[in-house]
């Protein structure tokens, strides 16, 4: 429901409001499913999701008093984990190689 307001200035300069109502309703029969209609209103709702989060973030980052705040939590800075990743293939590698020598330790020639 919804209504609408309407202001008057009497002749003594005295507001006269006025408010009028307006009362919406619709009607209609549930009683066939449509399973064409449901599988189009998931697919238009799914490729519509993506767009939903790139409008929140371009409002957050761009409309909000505490954008800023966003901004940096949005872009936090981790560390660099790539070093971390070479010393584990390192050590992967020694691994293999010394069970390699373990595996070919009986096998050496008389």
């Amino acid at each position: 429901m919804s209504a609408l307001v309407t202001v008057h200035t009497t002749a003594q300069g005295v507001p006269n409001c006025h408010c009028e109502h307006v009362r919406v309703s619709t009607r209609g029969n549930a009683r066939k499913f449509d399973p064409y209609a449901c599988v189009i209103q998931l697919f238009v709702m799914l490729a519509l999701l993506p767009l939903a989060g790139m409008l929140a973030d371009t409002i957050m980052q761009n409309a909000f008093s505490e954008r800023r705040h966003y901004r940096e939590y949005k872009t936090e800075t981790t560390p660099d984990f790539s070093d971390v990743r070479a010393k584990v293939e390192q050590l992967d590698q020694q691994t293999k190689s010394q069970q390699e020598k373990l595996l070919n330790y009986g096998e050496a020639d008389p």
